[in-house]
């Protein structure tokens, strides 16, 4: 198995110094939904692919991330996920909008303010369309997903 060279991404120099310092600490890349993001941990355990028609592609059984909004870049765009989603609010406030496969719309804001009516953690099932944002005024959202290939 051969080393790999370890790549410290360089915070674009539009951030506010926080998001930077997240940025940095974590070793976070652009992601192409928006935001920034860093795969924490992949299972080795392996299952067969969920999804009809591609049973022979192969998948972790969980992976984890850590997941983040600046004001610089504030949006997560509308994605679907094929596993179900366990997110948790590390710091920051954002909102969230899914959109299920029965066109019901759900929103709600999220971050570690529990008293104050946030989500401090909350599932997104397989199939379901989200995005994400920064609330007004937040200059951060840094959450974890944890991913189950059930």
């Amino acid at each position: 198995m051969a080393l790999q060279t370890l790549k410290i991404p360089t915070p674009t120099p539009d951030e506010a110094p926080s998001a930077r310092a997240l940025i940095s600490t974590l070793s976070l890349t652009p992601n192409p939904e928006g935001g920034y993001l860093k795969r924490t941990h992949t299972n080795p355990t392996t299952i067969t692919s969920p999804l009809p028609g591609q049973t022979d592609e192969t998948r972790p059984l969980n992976t984890s991330i850590f997941y983040l909004l600046t004001a610089h870049s504030p949006i997560g765009n509308f994605h679907k996920n094929r596993s179900l989603i366990l997110h948790t609010a590390v710091k920051g406030r954002g909102r969230y909008v899914l959109i299920h496969e029965s066109g019901k719309v759900e929103t709600f804001v999220v971050g570690c303010d529990i008293e104050g009516g946030e989500v401090a953690q909350w599932v997104v099932e397989g199939g379901v369309w989200k995005a994400s944002m920064l609330e007004e005024g937040a200059e951060v959202l840094l959450i974890t997903e944890v991913r189950l290939a059930c």
